[in-house]
C-alpha cells in the first residue's frame, strides 16, 4: 500500500523585502500564475482568498508549487511566517481546493504562463489593446512567429530564474515597428528594488541577442 508524501511547506525570502515565497512539495497551479488582492478577488482561488483574510497580507500570487505573499509595509515577517506556513500546510493536508473549478474553467487561459497550458482561444489575448502613447490603430500588429519566439525565451530562460525569486514574468506585446517588447512583472518582481536592473541588464540583453528584431524591453 502506497503512502501519500506528507505536505511540506517552507518559507524563502526574495529580493523584494515585502514579499516571501512559501514553497511546497505539492503541485498548485502548474503552467499558470494567479495574482490577486482584496480589490480584484473574484473567488477564483479559495486558497488565495484565505491568505487575504490575514490583515497583514495585501496580495497573493499562486503558481506552480509556491505562493508569493506581499505584506503591509509595517508588518514583520518574523511574526507572520510561522503562522502562514502552518496555515498553508494544514490547508493542503486537508485537500482543500486551490481554485474554484467552475470559475477556473472560464478564466484560466487569462493566467497561463506556459504556452502548452494555454488553449487556442487564449492566443487572441496576446493582441492587447494599446496603452496611451502607442501608435493609433486599436491593437498592435502581430507577428506570430516573433511573438512565439519571445514567449518561449521568457518561458525557458527567464521564468525559471524569476520563479526562484518568487515572481513571474508574462509577455504582453511586441511592436515590430519600434522593436519594443512589453512584459508584465508579478509577485515579488512587482515593485522589487532590483527589478529594473534585471529587466535591462538581463532580460533585455538576452532577448536582443536571441531575437534581433527586439530593441527594448519595458515592464507595463
Amino acid at each position: 500500500m502506497s503512502q501519500v508524501e506528507p505536505v511540506q511547506v517552507f518559507a524563502e525570502s526574495t529580493p523584494n523585502p515585502t514579499v516571501i515565497k512559501l514553497i511546497t512539495n505539492r503541485a498548485l497551479l502548474p503552467g499558470y500564475l494567479l495574482e490577486m488582492n482584496r480589490s480584484n478577488d473574484q473567488g477564483l482561488s479559495p486558497l488565495g482568498t484565505k491568505f487575504l483574510e490575514f490583515e497583514e497580507i495585501v496580495s497573493v500570487m499562486v503558481s506552480n508549487s509556491f505562493v508569493s505573499l506581499t505584506r503591509q509595509p509595517q508588518a514583520e515577517w518574523s511574526e507572520l511566517i510561522p503562522v502562514l506556513r502552518d496555515f498553508m500546510s494544514h490547508y493542503l493536508q486537508s485537500d482543500l481546493p486551490i481554485v474554484d473549478q467552475s470559475l477556473w474553467e472560464i478564466h484560466r487561459t487569462s493566467w497561463a504562463i506556459d504556452l502548452q497550458a494555454a488553449t487556442t482561444d487564449s492566443m487572441a489575448s496576446h493582441e492587447v489593446h494599446l496603452s496611451e502613447g502607442d501608435p493609433v490603430g486599436g491593437t498592435l500588429p502581430r507577428n506570430p512567429h516573433i511573438d512565439s519566439k519571445i514567449e518561449e525565451i521568457l518561458k525557458d530562460y527567464i521564468q525559471p530564474a524569476v520563479e526562484q525569486d518568487g515572481g513571474a514574468i508574462q509577455f504582453k506585446s511586441f511592436n515590430p515597428e519600434s522593436g519594443l517588447v512589453k512584459v508584465v512583472l508579478r509577485g515579488a518582481c512587482n515593485g522589487c528594488p532590483s527589478a529594473s536592473l534585471t529587466l535591462k541588464a538581463g532580460i533585455e540583453n538576452l532577448l536582443r541577442r536571441m531575437v534581433p528584431e527586439v530593441k527594448e524591453v519595458i515592464a507595463d
